[in-house]
């Protein structure tokens, strides 16, 4: 079954078979993310309702996909409660992480208000990870619409708090 996985993704027989598969939950960890990353370049309401679906998936692989998916692919605000859970309450960190990322690309110049207010209570949290602190920084930064160009560099270490413009976490 693993060569199935490498034809392309605009297959449109293959992905309806692999689709199938993949709802009813006979597709590894490794295949399911495969398929999200698949179909996360598939303008198909069918292909974003299984993206969704796993963001409920053990596997944290899967959920980073789907929520990759769901926010820079399909820019999908149907599960926004969900990705802000993941964000707040997934024990694994790169999950946070990337629904961080998530969120920020969702409320991209929105300033939406349940958003912001989760960043800034992660930002403010000295309990919390700087690597999810940095996340949410971030993911606030494009939420609220700063500019690309006044934004941190991506490459800047993603531990590193002194990034923070403590003026814009109110």
């Amino acid at each position: 079954m693993e060569g199935d996985f490498q034809k392309p993704y605009w297959d449109r027989d293959e992905s309806l078979r692999i689709a199938a598969l993949m709802r009813e939950g006979k597709l590894n960890a490794h295949q399911t993310s495969t398929a999200i990353n698949n179909f996360s370049r598939i303008p198909w309401e069918f292909a974003l309702l299984l993206i969704e679906r796993e963001l409920d998936h053990p596997d944290c692989i899967v959920r980073i996909e789907a929520l990759n998916a769901l926010g820079f692919a399909f820019s999908s605000t149907a599960r926004l409660d969900r990705v802000i859970e993941l964000f707040k309450s997934d024990e694994d960190e790169d999950v946070r992480c990337a629904a961080a990322y998530a969120l920020g690309t969702l409320g991209e110049g929105d300033n939406h208000p349940e958003i912001r207010t989760v960043f800034v209570a992660t930002i403010r949290d000295p309990s919390e990870s700087a690597y999810v602190r940095i996340s949410a920084y971030r993911g606030l930064l494009r939420a609220t619409g700063v500019p690309k160009e006044e934004r941190p560099p991506l490459l800047a270490d993603p531990k590193d708090l002194s990034i923070i413009n403590w003026n814009l976490v109110t």
